[in-house]
C-alpha cells in the first residue's frame, strides 16, 4: 500500500477516519453560508433558524451529492464504506447510458426516493436495467441523521 492510501485509510482506536472529511462538518460549513446569504438578503441575522432551514431544505440532497462523490471517487468520507469509495470510477458507459441519467436527475435533482423513481418511471425506461442501476447506486445508503448543531 502506497502512502497516500495509508494516510486516508488509517483509523484511529475508535475506528474513526484519519485524513477523510465528514459529511455533517462539510455540511456545517455549507449551513453557516446559507445562514450568512440569508442574513444578507434579509438586511439582519436570522440567527439559529437558518441552520434549521438549511437541514429542512438541503439535508437529504446534499447527503446523496456526496454520496455520489464517494462513490466515483472524487472524495473519500468517512462516513461511507471504504469498500465503495471509487466503486463506480471506471464506469465509463455510465456516462452515456439514459437510465442512469433519468435515475440521477431524479434522485439527485427532484429529490426522488428510489422507489418513487422506479414506479414513476416512464414505459420506454426499461425496468429490468432501472432495478439493476438503482442497486448499483443504493442512495438508501447515503442516508444519515442529520446533526444536531449547537447553533450559535
Amino acid at each position: 500500500m502506497d502512502l497516500w492510501h495509508t494516510i486516508h485509510s488509517a483509523r484511529n482506536e475508535r475506528g474513526q477516519w484519519f485524513g477523510t472529511p465528514s459529511v455533517p462538518e462539510l455540511a456545517r460549513r455549507h449551513a453557516e453560508a446559507h445562514r450568512w446569504y440569508e442574513s444578507e438578503r434579509l438586511g439582519c441575522d436570522v440567527g439559529p433558524s437558518a441552520y434549521r432551514q438549511w437541514r429542512q431544505l438541503y439535508w437529504r440532497t446534499f447527503c446523496r451529492w456526496r454520496y455520489l462523490e464517494h462513490l466515483l471517487g472524487i472524495c473519500c468520507y468517512r462516513e461511507f464504506s471504504a469498500e465503495q469509495f471509487g466503486s463506480l470510477r471506471d464506469c465509463l458507459e455510465w456516462s452515456r447510458d439514459t437510465v442512469v441519467e433519468f435515475a440521477l436527475h431524479r434522485v439527485l435533482h427532484e429529490d426522488c426516493e428510489q422507489l418513487e423513481v422506479l414506479f414513476e418511471a416512464p414505459e420506454d425506461v426499461p425496468r429490468h436495467r432501472l432495478v439493476e442501476v438503482l442497486a448499483i447506486l443504493d442512495f438508501n445508503a447515503a442516508r444519515l441523521s442529520p446533526p444536531e448543531w449547537t447553533e450559535s
